[in-house]
């Protein structure tokens, strides 16, 4: 997994989270991720595979870090709704079509 991004100088690093399905869709495109914190949800990031000609989006999405993170609230394709709980924070989580996290690094 190649890893490309700006350098983060003065603001919170973010948490890096990529999606797994196991239904055929490999990356999870058409997949809503947002981190839920304690008393709110933070914005939704949708999965997908390009949005003009010749264009490819990252299968990673990096989610800024207001406060701890309590949990994922992910929608996956076909409308299953799946909120994994975070016990541990790291810097990239791998999350499968279950709702379990499968990598942290």
């Amino acid at each position: 997994m190649s890893k490309w991004t700006y350098h983060n100088i003065g603001a919170k690093p973010g948490l890096w989270i990529q999606l797994v399905d196991s239904n055929g869709n490999i990356a999870g495109i058409g997949a809503t991720i947002r981190i839920k914190f304690a008393n709110h949800y933070g914005p939704a990031r949708e999965i997908h595979a390009g949005s003009g000609y010749w264009s490819q989006d990252s299968m990673i999405q990096v989610l800024g870090l207001q406060e701890e993170v309590k949990g994922i609230w992910i929608r996956w394709p076909g409308g299953i709704i799946t909120e994994t709980k975070i016990v541990k924070i790291s810097n990239e989580i791998t999350i499968n079509s279950e709702g379990r996290i499968v990598n942290y690094l």
